[in-house]
């Protein structure tokens, strides 16, 4: 929105002269529907009763740097699709690679995924991975508490969602690397498939500001 030269110097003038002007300001606009697509791409092979998810998102914010919120993830999940392309092994269980729409403005293209799932979809899907700011410069070992233990209030996801938390941490843990639970915040793509009860899980590396020391 732009003004006159003329109108600002006014409203100075009298501001800087004691005064309070009053603006009175009316806009005019027009509310379109945007679609935010999905994208789905899913290995052939694998048991397709035993569905395995992995969700980034493809938006991003001016207030956050895109490379990491949600790059990060996304990059991830293309080279984690090439890489199994590459080696010639099958997965055991189909494997459901997912890139949401949406998800700055309320989780719109997850939530809406897995609310049109069908109850059998959801009966065969074994966990959701949720790959969201996984290269922060500020970097953490950061895994989602699963089971809510890790501390009190947490709340636990979905049964099994534990499982998926042990499995990053024994990951690490193995290689002598420490790692450190948190909360199902309610602010990413996970939310949608454990409002579902599917289990779900993932990883989460940090923001574009360091990390307040836990107390």
């Amino acid at each position: 929105m732009l003004s006159s030269y003329q109108v600002g110097a006014e409203l100075y003038n009298l501001a800087k002269g004691g005064q309070h002007p009053m603006v009175n300001l009316a806009t005019n606009g027009v509310d379109h529907e945007h679609l935010y697509p999905n994208v789905v791409a899913e290995t052939k092979a694998g048991d397709p009763n035993h569905m395995v998810l992995a969700g980034a998102h493809l938006d991003s914010v001016p207030a956050g740097p895109g490379i990491n919120d949600d790059g990060s993830g996304t990059a991830f999940q293309l080279e984690l699709a090439e890489q199994l392309a590459k080696s010639g092994t099958p997965p055991r269980n189909k494997i459901r690679f997912l890139w949401f729409g949406g998800e700055e403005d309320g989780l719109v293209g997850s939530q809406y995924y897995a609310a049109h799932l069908s109850a059998a979809d959801v009966a065969k899907t074994d966990v959701m991975i949720d790959t969201d700011m996984i290269a922060s410069p500020n970097f953490a070992r950061l895994v989602y508490d699963g089971d809510g233990n890790g501390k009190p209030g947490n709340p636990a996801g979905p049964a099994g969602s534990g499982t998926v938390e042990n499995v990053f941490v024994r990951y690490w843990a193995q290689r002598g690397l420490v790692s450190e639970p948190i909360p199902f915040d309610g602010r990413s793509d996970y939310v949608g498939f454990i409002n579902r009860g599917i289990p779900a899980g993932g990883v989460f590396a940090g923001a574009r500001r360091p990390r307040p020391p836990s107390r």
